[in-house]
């Protein structure tokens, strides 16, 4: 059993003055969530890294095949810049 401070109005002196008192707690449910195992955990684990591992790879080669088709523009096309993902012309007078 499980005790509680009990610090009722009305309550006999002892509770209200700090005395312990028995509170009953209602039953456990007989089934309780199952949590995962550490070699299930450690497994989810490596393929989340796996596959953030081939996210920043992809990147990589994004960027790079980004800059190689930069460099194949005209350089007029070149001083237009990309912001929010709309073209900005560039106004040289």
């Amino acid at each position: 059993m499980f005790f509680l401070r009990k610090h009722l109005p009305g309550h006999s002196a002892s509770a209200a003055h700090g005395g312990l008192s028995e509170v009953s707690l209602p039953p456990l449910p007989s089934q309780l969530p199952r949590l995962p195992s550490a070699p299930s955990l450690q497994r989810q684990l490596r393929k989340v890294l796996e596959h953030h591992e081939v996210i920043e790879a992809r990147q990589a080669l994004l960027r790079r095949d980004l800059q190689e088709l930069m460099q194949m523009l005209p350089p007029e096309a070149a001083e237009d810049t990309i912001v929010d993902g709309k073209k900005q012309l560039s106004h040289s007078d």
